[in-house]
Formats: C-alpha cells, structure tokens, sequence
C-alpha cells in the first residue's frame, strides 16, 4: 500500500511537550541530588508554549509524578526584545501561554528560559531555533500477517528531505486516522489514531544529498476487516542538538536492560542550575491521503 505527498497541512502544533515516554524509575539511581527539573521544547508551529516543573527523584526522569509538580513558579520565556510569562494550569501540570502578540518563535533566534520557584532556587536555559526543512515526499508501505482471526498490519513510513549539509539533526512525526470495517451487520466502523515511531537523526555531510528517516506503527484487526485509511499528517523537525542530545539519551536509558547490572544512563540536560531540556525545532507538515 502507498500514498505520496498531496498537500501541504496547515495544522499548527499545540504546546511544546512533544515527549511522552516514562521510564522505570527502579532503574535510576540516588547519585545526584534533588533539584528543579524543567522539559520545554519551542517551535514557530506552536499556539501554545508549555513548560512542565517538578523536583527531580532524585536524578531526571522523564516522566514525573503529580506529587513532585511545582505550581508556585514564575516561569518565563524572553528574546532580547520580548518576553511572556507561563501561568500554571492545574487541568493538565504544566505551565502555559499564547505567546501571540507577546513573544515571537523564529527562525535563528536564541530564547531563554527562566524558572524561579524562591530566592534559593532559580534555573536557565538557552535555546536557538533552527530554520525548516521542506519535506520532498512521504512514501507509506504495508506488510499484512493473518494469525488466526486477526490480521496484523505493519505500516512502514519514510519521509524523504534534500538536505542543506552540514552538521544538522531531525526527526519524523506522524499520525495516522484509519477506519476498520468489520462488515458485520450492524456494526459500526472503528476508528483508530496511531502515530509511528521516529528515533531522533544526526547527519554530518560535506554538501547537500537526498535523506530519509523511518518509522513504523503496527495496527491489529479482525482478518476479514477492511481497514482505510483517512488521512496520514507527517511532518519532520528541524532539531538543535539539545533536542537531540536529550532523545537520544531518553532512548538509551529506556533500552536499557532492568536489572541491577546495567549501567543506567543518565539523560542529557541543559538546565543551568537544575535538570531537564529546554530545547527548539522547526517543522514542516503535510498530510499524505
């Protein structure tokens, strides 16, 4: 099965917290004290900027608990020129803003955030946004497996880009809206959101060439079932290296073996005075049918 590229979306993100894996926390040891842990990512696509604070447990961690969330900080995101304030927002934990009109997410420039949660206790970070990579074409490939009454269906999705050159970093993002009709009488159809996994790319070329980055998603169904799908949005990121640095990190620590004879890997941070990442990209979208 393959689609390619039929128009550009024009879905902007919203917020910045784009990373949602947790990891054992049985895995990480006590060698570093508790501090601020802060995780932000900024992009020109978002409407909404979002910072999540917590004490670290005691070393970082991707995923914090509702009993470690600071609500009490003043959290701040500034340019040279402007600047805009987070508040709290107790519906989802993190700290959000509509930067319109207030402070502008663009290409080339350096942000700084600043969480201050008392006089003791105040850490920075630096960001700079990279510039987007149009995306060439998307090709989208399946492999069926019948077992039984199920059918399982891998779907392979490669995004393809002319790169500048040089040293750059990347990575895929995709969601995909699929039906299954089951053809029974009276059934309805069932729809199914499902997003491919994209590992973060570092590339390190002389000149410009044709690149690519791979995910996959598997979808499970009955075997008689016809499964459509509606839409596929793709879209690849432009990262910095504190992006990067920090999935990469993330992957090595979640891939890690749990048992008490792996080393643990610590996670990249940026954080001056505390832990956690406070990272940029810039993406371009488009929406494969």
């Amino acid at each position: 099965m393959r689609w390619w590229i039929l128009v550009i979306l024009t879905v902007s993100m919203v917020g910045c917290l784009k990373t949602t894996d947790e990891i054992d926390r049985a895995r990480l040891s006590s060698d570093r004290d508790s501090k601020l842990y802060v995780v932000c990512f900024i992009s020109p696509q978002d409407t909404i900027l979002s910072a999540k604070v917590a004490m670290s447990e005691p070393k970082v961690i991707a995923a914090a608990s509702p009993a470690l969330l600071i609500k009490t900080a003043t959290v701040t995101i500034s340019d040279e020129e402007q600047s805009v304030t987070l508040p709290y927002d107790s519906a989802v934990g993190y700290y959000r803003a509509n930067p319109a009109g207030k402070l502008a997410i663009r290409a080339g420039r350096t942000y700084r955030l600043t969480v201050l949660m008392d006089e003791n206790r105040r850490v920075t970070a630096q960001a700079t946004v990279p510039v987007p990579v149009q995306i060439q074409r998307v090709q989208v490939d399946s492999t069926v497996a019948i077992t039984g009454s199920n059918q399982f269906v891998l779907y392979t999705t490669t995004i393809y880009w002319n790169s500048p050159g040089g040293l750059n970093y990347y990575r895929g993002w995709g969601q995909f809206t699929q039906t299954i009709r089951d053809n029974k009488p009276g059934q309805p159809d069932e729809t199914r959101i499902s997003q491919p996994s994209f590992f973060v790319d570092r590339e390190d070329n002389v000149g410009p060439s044709l690149r690519s980055v791979t995910g996959t998603h598997t979808l499970l169904a009955p075997a008689p079932a016809q499964i459509r799908t509606k839409a596929a949005h793709i879209g690849l990121f432009n990262t910095d290296v504190n992006y990067y640095r920090y999935h990469t990190t993330l992957r090595e620590q979640l891939s890690t073996p749990n048992n008490s004879l792996a080393e643990t890997t610590g996670l990249f941070s940026n954080i001056d005075g505390g832990y956690g990442v406070f990272a940029a990209y810039n993406a371009t979208y488009v929406v494969v049918r």
